[in-house]
């Protein structure tokens, strides 16, 4: 059957990676962390670190950006050796695998999200600051920065359409409003300001550090967007050195400025401190420069932070540690649009929810945890360079992990006890959500992958539409038209869609994305999914073509029945003559429990006269159901088997009674149907005997366990022997064994 053309270049687009175009050298590289870092970590965070401080406040900067250059040099021997999308997870996904891989990930995504807010905040506050006062609220804070949060995300997901001009405009012009804020405050300096030095003592510094660490965040950022950074090895370490250096610089000239102009006293009671000190140096015109200048840093911050964080989820979701729709990216315009909203929307959030101070300390928290784990990343990848290559690194070079962890360690350290325990939840949070989905999904990604062909988009949120979804894997061509009948069949009438799965084994040495790329491996696929797509339109219902390269065939048809959260597996029946069934069918039924349907299809039939043996309770419901619809959709009619001994006794006509009376009941349609009681001391025998008359025979699984036999020998022998077509009938629940 010749394929359409259009298919192969479907297949070939959705199987290829997803790739970043590479737009950005050295200056919009260090415009992105310097963006990152020049924000409200400035305009804000000094009035409420001062009040901890003091005159100490130039101190506080200092320390905390030293330690924080310790990461920096990690991030830059990182960067080089894996210049890879995603950053400190990314490291620590290579390096650690997926348990590590997803802790760092998590609490870069967390810190992440309440850097947002705090930068979202900082705008808001600046921009409320041009109002009169008897306007200004907390309520209209939290509007402008969710507007703002907004607005940059919809500018992102254009993929940076005007975002890089805006970003430099944002950036620089901050800069340039800071030096001229310095310029004109030093000759309000006076030395009575600086003294004490630590009014509240040593610890007062080291209180101040544990709010303004996010202040020099940004490095990472740059990390994040190594796959759109041109000559990453080279451009991403020293874009990274040049901002955090630029950053430190302005940080500790303008708290110098600041706690010598203004008494530290004062400022820790202003929302804008720099609104308060350039009032105090020009008068009016300088704070509405200064407040100009604190919407640029917080525009250009929170800009830089939600387009880098929806880089790094995006990563995440790449490689399935979150759902697979955050790895994906928009059409057009080439953007991870899902994992921009995902971020974007936990962001106002936190925005409506918490206070400035909490924000700061929960994102510290969350970003200094995540470097931890990232110095065991770079011992391990220097120690791997070591055995490779016999080469020994210097010293100094191999002690730049464990002094970064040190640092990082010993900031985390200054936090207080409500910081640490809401740390200990988003510590508890990630292990639950890991063990829970990741850990699996991971797995399957690793083992799997999937295309959907359908020509229409926006299958992402398949599991949020009405209708139920029935599997079909498409194994054999000429059993293909029986089950898509009964797929039909089953359907419920509110609407559905089968999703008719082709499983490509992958070779060895080949990833399953590389053995969806190739030719030789799909061609067979593709037929099966132009066979699919015809016999749909002729029998009018929908059908989803989907193909997932495995590594197993039985494990393919398991993943993608948990990734498309189906209702029910119907599938042909497999079996060796006398030895049951095949490994395939038993290792669907042993480690799958949605609703299974085996269908052994003795030649082509309209099925008219159904069958049904019953047997427990368990599958009755499902068994009833299937003859039933098959019954209405084909005009026939239903029997239902009951077999009893030769010599029964009274119990068993009471129990066959309850069960026929059962199966009655769940008869709602006005298929006709009878029922008969068998006497034979050999079931098979008898029903085997009986299928002559039959054109399917609808029997159940074993009930007693999901285990080694999840079929049961006597149902395999009944599809073996019986003399018409049979449906064999498994129950399921909800849950997927993982």
């Amino acid at each position: 059957m010749p394929v359409d053309e259009t298919l192969k270049q479907r297949l070939h687009d959705k199987s290829a990676p997803v790739t970043f175009k590479k737009a950005m050298g050295l200056m919009a590289s260090t415009t992105l962390g310097v963006g990152a870092m020049m924000g409200a970590g400035l305009y804000v965070l000094v009035g409420i670190a001062s009040a901890q401080a003091g005159p100490g406040l130039p101190i506080a900067y200092g320390i905390c950006g030293m330690l924080t250059f310790l990461s920096v040099i990690m991030f830059a021997d990182l960067s080089r050796r894996l210049p890879i999308s995603g950053g400190g997870y990314a490291y620590a996904y290579n390096q650690l695998g997926s348990f590590w891989g997803f802790m760092v990930g998590w609490h870069l995504a967390v810190g992440s999200v309440f850097a947002c807010a705090l930068y979202a905040h900082g705008f808001a506050t600046y921009s409320a600051s041009f109002l009169p006062a008897r306007y200004v609220s907390d309520g209209l804070y939290k509007v402008i920065a969710g507007f703002l949060v907004l607005t940059f995300i919809v500018m992102s997901m254009r993929a940076g359409k005007g975002g890089d001009r805006v970003q430099r405009i944002f950036t620089w012009g901050n800069l340039a409003v800071l030096v001229i804020l310095a310029a004109v405050s030093v000759p309000l300096i006076s030395g009575d300001n600086y003294v004490p030095v630590f009014p509240r003592g040593v610890g007062g510094v080291g209180a101040a550090i544990s709010l303004i660490y996010i202040s020099f965040f940004g490095y990472q950022l740059i990390a994040n967007s190594a796959e759109e950074i041109k000559d990453a090895q080279r451009t991403v370490p020293r874009a990274m050195g040049i901002s955090m250096g630029i950053a430190l610089f302005f940080y500790v000239i303008v708290a110098v400025v600041a706690v010598g102009a203004v008494n530290w006293k004062e400022l820790a009671t202003s929302d804008a401190p720099l609104v308060l000190l350039a009032s105090k140096a020009v008068g009016p015109w300088g704070a509405w420069l200064i407040g100009a200048g604190g919407i640029l840093a917080s525009a250009a911050a929170l800009n830089s932070t939600l387009s880098s964080q929806g880089r790094q989820i995006f990563a995440m979701g790449r490689d399935r540690l979150l759902p697979g729709l955050l790895g994906s990216v928009r059409g057009k315009s080439g953007a991870p649009a899902a994992a921009l909203l995902a971020g974007a929307g936990a962001t106002i959030v936190v925005i409506l929810l918490a206070d400035l101070e909490f924000i700061a300390k929960a994102a510290n928290f969350a970003l200094l945890f995540s470097m931890l784990p990232i110095s065991v990343a770079l011992h391990r990848l220097y120690r791997s360079e070591e055995e490779a290559g016999g080469v020994r690194l210097p010293l100094w070079r191999k002690a730049v992990p464990w002094a970064a962890m040190v640092a990082n360690a010993s900031l985390l350290l200054t936090l207080d006890w409500q910081s640490m325990m809401f740390g200990g939840m988003i510590v508890g949070v990630g292990c639950a959500v890991f063990l829970s989905y990741s850990h699996a999904s991971e797995k399957r990604g690793r083992a799997g992958f999937s295309v959907d062909l359908a020509a229409r988009e926006g299958h992402s949120l398949n599991f949020l539409k009405k209708g139920e979804r029935i599997l079909v894997p498409m194994a054999n061509p000429d059993t293909l038209e029986s089950l898509f009948s009964l797929s039909r069949a089953l359907l419920p009438p509110d609407g559905g869609e089968v999703v008719a799965l082709r499983v490509v084994k992958t070779t060895q040495g080949k990833s399953p994305r590389e053995a969806l790329l190739s030719t030789a491996g799909t061609a067979d696929a593709l037929e099966a999914t132009e066979m699919a797509n015809q016999l749909a339109n002729v029998k009018g219902f929908n059908v989803r073509p989907v193909v997932r390269a495995a590594n197993d065939l039985a494990d393919g048809i398991i993943h993608a029945s948990i990734e498309e959260r189906v209702r029910m597996i119907i599938m042909g029946w497999s079996s060796a003559p006398g030895a049951g069934p095949s490994k395939l069918v038993e290792k669907i039924a042993t480690k799958v429990r949605n609703d299974l349907v085996f269908l052994q299809l003795t030649h082509d039939v309209t099925p008219k006269r159904i069958g049904v043996a019953l047997g427990g309770q368990g599958n009755l419901p499902l068994m009833v159901k299937v003859a039933m619809t098959i019954a209405e959709d084909f005009q026939g009619e239903v029997t239902y088997l009951n077999v009893v001994p030769e010599q029964f006794e009274m119990e068993h006509l009471a129990h066959s009674r309850q069960i026929q009376m059962a199966a009655i009941e769940r008869h709602t349609s006005l298929v006709p149907f009878n029922t008969e009681l068998l006497r034979s001391d050999n079931p098979l025998d008898v029903l085997v005997k009986r299928s002559a008359d039959l054109d399917m025979l609808v029997v159940g699984t074993s009930e007693s366990t999901y285990m080694d036999d999840a079929i049961g020998a006597f149902s395999a022998m009944i599809a073996e022997q019986a003399k018409c077509s049979v449906v064999i009938v498994r129950r399921g629940t909800t849950t997927v064994l993982k």
